[in-house]
């Protein structure tokens, strides 16, 4: 069987999901608005998520009444480019915001002050929320080694990552540590394939006794999908 780290510094009781549940749309409308600026900004993956990550861990500590979450949202991704080494300063950051809310906007974008002063001021709780902690752990990457040990082609991989990438836009990544997570991705691909007896060759090799929990994950994200 695959040996699984379950320890991440950042887990949650599950109790989250349920708490979250009356913020949902905004959660998901701020998650793919942090993609979608750090792609116009050319930043990788790992950058993107981070700050989704981050994004979910402010909101399990603060109510999402009390902060604009889109603002939130550039906090957490002005984190997440320090913290993996993909910096851009918030002026960059707030003009690619500008520019993905406002694709035919032409010409040079002025920004406004307090929009740059209150980033600023964020990032501060952004920073205490994940407790100045940079070190996280992704699903995408444990997939990459299980892909790699299953030899997967890369059309099963891109079908479990496109999960991974759903997950990051639930707070079901501060439930359950990546590999938990990245194993969901292989059972769901194995699952959406129609192979009932690959599926159950993953279970046995990735989780094991952990098989409910992978299921739950599936669960979730198949019904926040819905929701959307």
């Amino acid at each position: 069987m695959w040996p699984f780290d379950t320890s991440a510094w950042y887990l949650r009781p599950v109790s989250v999901l349920e708490e979250c549940k009356d913020f949902e749309q905004q959660r998901h409308e701020a998650c793919d608005f942090i993609a979608k600026v750090a792609r116009r900004l050319n930043f990788p993956y790992r950058t993107i998520a981070s700050a989704q990550l981050y994004f979910h861990l402010f909101f399990s500590l603060h109510p999402h009444t009390d902060y604009p979450s889109m603002d939130i949202a550039l906090t957490t991704l002005l984190v997440a480019s320090k913290a993996e080494e993909t910096f851009q300063r918030i002026q960059q950051i707030l003009v690619a915001a500008y520019r993905t809310l406002n694709p035919q906007a032409e010409g040079k974008v002025r920004i406004i002050e307090e929009h740059r002063v209150r980033v600023t001021q964020y990032e501060h709780l952004v920073l205490e929320a994940i407790d100045y902690n940079f070190a996280v752990r992704h699903a995408h990457e444990v997939l990459a080694r299980i892909g790699a040990e299953l030899d997967l082609t890369s059309e099963s991989m891109s079908s479990a990552f496109r999960f991974c990438k759903d997950c990051y836009y639930t707070p079901i990544v501060l439930c359950y540590p990546p590999e938990f997570i990245a194993a969901a991705a292989i059972i769901w691909m194995r699952t959406a394939e129609g192979s009932k007896t690959e599926e159950m060759r993953v279970l046995e090799k990735l989780v094991g006794s952990s098989q409910e929990k992978i299921l739950k994950i599936i669960d979730f994200v198949k019904q926040s999908n819905k929701a959307m």
